[in-house]
């Protein structure tokens, strides 16, 4: 039996142990969060703090769908602007993901969910927020759901949610057009 046979059985085997985040780095190491396995509040938040880096500090969308989402047909996604899969939540979201600058405002866990508030500037110079929640099973986010709201500079409210960033792009379509 050749090393390279072993070295890659190996590899395979060690690819599906799934490996707890620790201290206050969440591993790097871990291949996937899913199929859920128990987990403690703690280990909930380690976990959501992964999935909040990967997808909007690293802007990974996939990454971080692949190692925190249940797979296809189980995770629902409640999201109005796509289907409930996870393959339709990509499929929408990734072409315009990497051309909008987000910063993330708080997040949170508490009886298995995590929430997420970001701010968006758009590549058309659109500002929204989004309110993500997401729904834990154990160590896995087995479901989504999402507030957007489009800022568009013209609010009544002097204070609508956060300061637009300077400057806001005026637009055409109100807001509409993502």
């Amino acid at each position: 039996m050749s090393a390279k046979y072993i070295l890659g059985a190996l590899s395979l085997l060690l690819a599906n142990i799934h490996a707890a985040p620790t201290g206050n780095k969440p591993a790097p190491s871990v291949i996937s969060y899913c199929p859920p396995t128990a987990a403690t509040f703690e280990t909930q938040q380690k976990i959501f703090a992964e999935f909040v880096e990967i997808m909007f500090t690293e802007r990974n969308i996939t990454k971080a769908y692949n190692i925190h989402l249940l797979a296809d047909p189980n995770y629902v996604d409640h999201d109005a602007f796509h289907g409930p899969s996870k393959a339709d939540g990509l499929a929408l979201v990734v072409p315009w993901f990497h051309d909008t600058a987000f910063s993330v405002w708080n997040t949170f866990v508490q009886n298995d969910i995590g929430i997420s508030v970001e701010m968006g500037v758009m590549k058309n110079g659109t500002t929204a927020a989004f309110v993500d929640f997401w729904r834990f099973q154990g160590t896995c986010i087995v479901e989504h759901w999402d507030v957007i709201e489009y800022v568009t500079g013209d609010s009544p409210n002097p204070s609508p949610l956060f300061p637009l960033p300077p400057p806001l792009k005026a637009t055409t379509d109100g807001g509409k057009g993502q």
